[in-house]
């Protein structure tokens, strides 16, 4: 099943994310994807040698990020955390759109999101 939903973002991403979307990849695991804003993700999501080796800069980043590139404790609220590493779909000058495989219990949140398709 390839169905992506826009999902209703939960309270506490609300500063930080500006879109949520989810589409199940097996019965126990969910592909994420959102945007996060460009001030969020340098002091939140990334961890600071990472900052350091991309010169603060989100145009110097490179296609994904590893498991040691990002801060765990980010995910530890409303999204469940990444299986591993996290790709770089999209970069515009104030947010970053992200993609990763999560395991867990993201289905009641999905299934209360409107269908990305038209």
């Amino acid at each position: 099943m390839n169905e992506w939903r826009d999902v209703e973002m939960p309270e506490d991403l609300k500063n930080d994310i500006i879109k949520l979307e989810l589409s199940p990849a097996t019965k126990s695991r969910f592909y994420v994807r959102f945007f996060i804003k460009k001030d969020s993700f340098l002091q939140k999501l990334i961890i600071e040698e990472y900052k350091e080796l991309i010169s603060n800069d989100i145009f110097n980043l490179r296609d994904k990020l590893g498991e040691k590139d990002y801060n765990k404790s980010f995910f530890e609220k409303s999204l469940v955390k990444p299986r591993n590493t996290i790709e770089i779909l999209k970069i515009d000058e104030d947010s970053i759109y992200l993609e990763y495989e999560a395991d867990g219990k993201m289905k009641e949140l999905f299934l209360k999101g409107k269908s990305l398709c038209t």
